[in-house]
This record gives structure tokens, C-alpha cells and sequence, in this order.
């Protein structure tokens, strides 16, 4: 339960700092600046959430390989949502 918890976490966290990026594509309008500072909570609880459930150097590891995986993947989410809409 704690490595979902953490995988949301990461996700809500990631998605925010896409979103309050100026070159986002997901939303009308891009979010606040000051919302990025609740993105790097998320990620602090998700780390704290990983230490929990496993050893330090597999939490950490685990912790940024899914950090990698959504930063990648959220930004791939919009481009195949705006090639949708021009087809």
C-alpha cells in the first residue's frame, strides 16, 4: 500500500511541475509558480513513503527511477493528446 501511495505521490508531483512549466500543452492555463513548492513535497513524502516500506539504498533508487518514468511519460501523455486533436 505504501509503494502506491508513493507512486501517486510521485505522479501528483511530477504533473505539477509540468503544469506550472510555461511550455505545458495539458491545460489552458498554466498553474501557479508558487504550486511547485507542493510538487517538491510530493516528492519529499514519496521518498519518506519508499524509506518506509524498503531499505534506504532501494528506496532511493526506486524513488528516482520513478521520478525519471513520470517525468518522461507525462510530457509523451500531452503530445499524444494534442496529435489526437489534429487528426
Amino acid at each position: 500500500m505504501l509503494q502506491l501511495m508513493a507512486l501517486i505521490f510521485t505522479l501528483s508531483a511530477v504533473f505539477i511541475f509540468y503544469a506550472c512549466n510555461k511550455n505545458q500543452k495539458l491545460l489552458q492555463k498554466l498553474l501557479p509558480k508558487k504550486l511547485s513548492i507542493l510538487g517538491y513535497i510530493f516528492l519529499i513524502m514519496a521518498l519518506l513513503m519508499w524509506t518506509q516500506a524498503m531499505s534506504l539504498t532501494s528506496a532511493v533508487f526506486i524513488w528516482l527511477m520513478s521520478t525519471m518514468l513520470f517525468l518522461i511519460s507525462v510530457p509523451l501523455i500531452s503530445l499524444l493528446k494534442s496529435n489526437k486533436a489534429t487528426k
